[in-house]
C-alpha cells in the first residue's frame, strides 16, 4: 500500500489542469503531457468524473444572481467572510453549467486553505490522495463514502497484473488456500484473454483481492466522517490501515485538521 497526498485545496499554486489530468490517467494507466487535449477529450467523451478533483473557490458572489442556483443544483459549499461569499465547487459543476471552459482563470481563487477560518475549512478544505496497491475489496469499502470524488484504474481498459492483496489470515494453511484460489483465477483470466475474450468480460473471474489504484478527493467534513468509521477498531484491517496513514498525512498539513483527527482517534484506539 502506497499513499501520497496530491493536493490540499484551496491552493492557488496547484494546477487544476495537472490534477485533473493525472487523475484521469490513473483510470487508463496511461501517460502523456498534453493536458489540454486530454481534458477536451474527457469532456467530449462525457467522462466528467476526473473534473471533480479540481476544487474551485472564489470570492464575492454578492452580485451574482445564480448564487442560490449554485448552492442547490450543485451542492456547492457557500459561506460568508468579511470579504463576501466563498464558494467551493468542482470543475464538473462548472462545465455542466454550460459554456465555461473546464479550466478558467475566471474562477481561480487567490487565497489558500491557511487563509480560511476553522469553520470555513470544514466546508471548503479538500484533500486529494493517490492510493496504490490496495485490494478491490478495500476500494469497494472506500467508494461507499459517497460524499467524495473518485478516479479508479479501469479493469475494462487496463490489462490486470497478477498482483493480489492477501488479508490478515489466521494461519499458514489459510494463506495457502487463499493463494491457490487467487492465483488460479489469474491463470483463468490469462487464458480467457488468449481466447479473444475482451478484458471487460474476462475480468469477471478475478478476485476482489486484485490490486488497484485510486484517486480520492474529500472535503474535510467528509474526510473526518470517513475516519470516524474506518479508524474504529472493528473496521476491516486493510481499510483501517489505509485510514490511519491518510490521517497521519493529513495531520501534518494543518494544526486544525490535526486537532480534529486527534479527537476522533482518541475514541477508537485498540481494545
Amino acid at each position: 500500500m502506497e499513499i501520497n497526498l496530491w493536493a490540499v485545496q484551496p491552493d492557488p499554486s496547484i494546477s487544476k489542469q495537472v490534477l485533473i489530468a493525472d487523475a484521469a490517467r490513473v483510470c487508463y494507466a496511461s501517460s502523456g503531457t498534453d493536458n489540454d487535449k486530454l481534458l477536451s477529450d474527457l469532456a467530449k467523451w462525457g467522462h466528467m468524473s476526473p473534473f471533480e478533483h479540481g476544487i474551485w473557490c472564489w470570492l464575492d458572489l454578492t452580485k451574482n444572481p445564480y448564487k442560490q442556483y449554485y448552492a442547490f443544483r450543485y451542492g456547492c459549499g457557500i459561506s460568508h467572510s468579511k470579504e463576501g461569499c466563498i464558494v467551493s465547487m468542482n470543475g464538473r459543476s462548472l462545465y455542466e453549467m454550460g459554456g465555461h471552459a473546464p479550466i478558467s482563470r475566471e474562477y481561480n481563487y487567490s487565497r489558500g486553505y491557511n487563509d480560511l477560518s476553522n469553520e470555513e475549512k470544514l466546508h471548503h478544505m479538500a484533500f486529494t490522495f493517490h492510493i496504490k496497491g490496495i485490494s478491490r475489496a478495500c476500494s469497494h469499502q472506500l467508494v461507499r463514502h459517497r460524499a467524495a470524488s473518485y478516479s479508479q484504474q479501469s479493469m475494462r481498459y487496463c490489462a490486470q497484473e497478477s498482483d493480489a492483496v492477501e488479508p490478515h489470515l489466521v494461519n499458514g494453511v489459510a494463506s495457502n488456500l487463499f493463494s491457490e484460489s487467487v492465483y488460479g483465477s489469474w491463470e483463468d483470466y490469462t487464458d480467457l484473454l488468449s481466447l479473444g475474450v475482451k478484458k471487460e468480460d474476462a475480468r469477471g473471474v478475478l478476485p476482489i483481492a486484485t490490486q488497484t489504484t485510486i484517486v480520492v478527493t474529500m472535503k474535510l467534513w467528509s474526510f473526518l466522517h470517513f475516519l470516524k468509521l474506518r479508524l474504529h477498531h472493528r473496521a476491516q484491517a486493510e481499510i483501517r490501515e489505509m485510514a490511519q496513514e491518510m490521517a497521519r498525512i493529513a495531520s501534518e498539513e494543518d494544526v486544525f485538521v490535526k486537532e480534529k483527527i486527534n479527537e476522533i482517534s482518541h475514541w477508537f484506539c485498540d481494545k
